[in-house]
């Protein structure tokens, strides 16, 4: 994964949990997978939504209320909902799946590992 991430151009992200605040626990993953920290929502090309005790069921019922149709990555349709419960992050091969999945987000095209529906999902308006 970051082998081919070096030919790619990082992507901006709003980090966000159920109260559309920074989710700090992420960054690190971000940034490793191709990624950069966008300032605010407004300018993450992409945004993702995760949270501790947040399943997908959680993330879908609460996610809409949180978003605002001026963001870029709104009228886009580039919005992830992101199971960080399906993760221990004590456990280096979750620790890479992690990695893996938030690549797959933030670059469709270029990697798919599988998780999509089980670990995450891209949630349209």
């Amino acid at each position: 994964v970051v082998h081919k991430l070096k030919f790619m151009d990082a992507v901006p992200v709003a980090l966000l949990d159920l109260e559309a605040n920074l989710n700090p626990v992420l960054i690190p993953f971000l940034e490793l997978a191709g990624g950069v920290l966008a300032e605010s929502a407004n300018q993450g090309v992409y945004i993702v939504f995760a949270a501790s005790g947040a399943d997908l069921n959680k993330l879908m019922a609460q996610v809409p209320s949180l978003l605002d149709a001026e963001w870029q990555a709104v009228q886009n349709n580039r919005v992830a909902l992101l199971n960080l419960d399906n993760y221990n992050l004590e456990s280096a091969t979750d620790r890479v799946s992690l990695l893996e999945d938030i690549a797959e987000i933030l670059h469709p095209g270029s990697f798919i590992f599988g998780n999509e529906g089980n670990a995450w999902i891209r949630f349209g308006s």
